[in-house]
């Protein structure tokens, strides 16, 4: 016997926010790269030998780098679930990602019954 949902379930993603220091951090990396892309060519005399006589190698390198680094400080691994202001699941309290027993457990709590899938 099948049973459907009397209530649909609306899924609204967002992104996790990162604390202040990390956003002007990653602000700042921006701002430094583009500096430092520019320096590349214009004002070359400013930069060591070896990157003058590889610039664009120097340029890819600074740009890989820079998205490296920013990469690594805006990874926050959240994964988090609510229904309303109550939590179903949380990565970061939990560490790991949720699997669908986890995630059945979480909305029975809040009042939301999901039938699992048939294996």
């Amino acid at each position: 016997m099948q049973r459907s949902a009397t209530t649909p379930l609306k899924v609204i993603p967002a992104e996790y926010p990162l604390p202040r220091k990390v956003q002007m951090l990653t602000n700042m990396i921006s701002v430094g790269t583009l500096v430092l892309m520019g320096a590349v060519f214009l004002y070359d005399k400013i930069l060591p030998e070896s990157w003058r006589n590889n610039k664009m190698g120097t340029f890819l390198a600074i740009w890989i780098g820079s998205s490296m680094l920013s990469s690594m400080l805006t990874k926050s691994n959240a994964f988090e679930i609510y229904k309303g202001n109550d939590l179903v699941w949380s990565t970061l309290k939990s560490d790991r990602l949720p699997n669908m027993s986890d995630l059945i457990k979480g909305f029975e709590k809040v009042g939301i019954e999901i039938i699992p899938p048939r294996t």
